[in-house]
């Protein structure tokens, strides 16, 4: 039993609640990946992988942003 299309679309997990999805999400976004909660198809892993790497980008795009407004900040009140 798969939850790929092409196998078989019957789902190998039991049915996840939308806190354990948005809980999945959080640990996967953080990299800490406790194990609990995992994708067992090949479709989910690739998307997982997907999923990884832009949440990685967005955070690395929004830290670099804070830190060019931190930088901006304190110019300004030097030059103030």
């Amino acid at each position: 039993m798969s939850g790929d299309p092409w196998v078989d679309f019957t789902n190998f997990q039991e049915d996840l609640s939308y806190w354990d999805f948005a809980y999945f999400a959080i640990v996967t976004m953080s990299t800490v990946g406790y194990g609990d909660i995992g994708c067992k198809t090949v479709l989910g892993r690739i998307f997982i992988i997907i999923f990884i790497f832009g949440a990685l980008v967005s955070i690395l795009t929004l830290l670099s942003h804070f830190l060019m407004l931190h930088l901006m900040l304190k110019l300004y009140l030097l030059v103030c």
